[in-house]
């Protein structure tokens, strides 16, 4: 006799890809504020405005490649399991579009 308190599989996999997609939104929220915090201190510094550069600043200036890098690794267009861009009879087996 099948128990019901017990979650089926599917109901499993569900909370875990909504797990996984809302840790990826939240990530994308602070990754798009710590990017504009850098690329506003970094043209700030770049037009004089921050003549006396602090440890903070220059953290953010610092670090600037870093977001950048992260943006384009695992949410640009540009990332390596991106299939947006093909038709679907050229996506793998197995794959839908988000």
């Amino acid at each position: 006799m099948e128990s019901r308190l017990t979650p089926s599989t599917k109901s499993r996999l569900n909370r875990a890809d909504l797990l996984k997609g809302l840790g990826k939104l939240v990530g994308g929220i602070v990754l798009f504020v710590a990017l504009i915090k850098s690329v506003t201190v970094a043209v700030a510094w770049s037009r004089g405005d921050l003549v006396p550069l602090e440890a903070i600043d220059g953290l953010w200036i610092v670090l600037l490649p870093l977001w950048i890098g992260l943006y384009l690794r695992y949410y640009s267009v540009l990332r390596a399991d991106c299939d947006a861009c093909r038709l679907p009879d050229e996506r793998p087996a197995g794959r839908t579009q988000r």
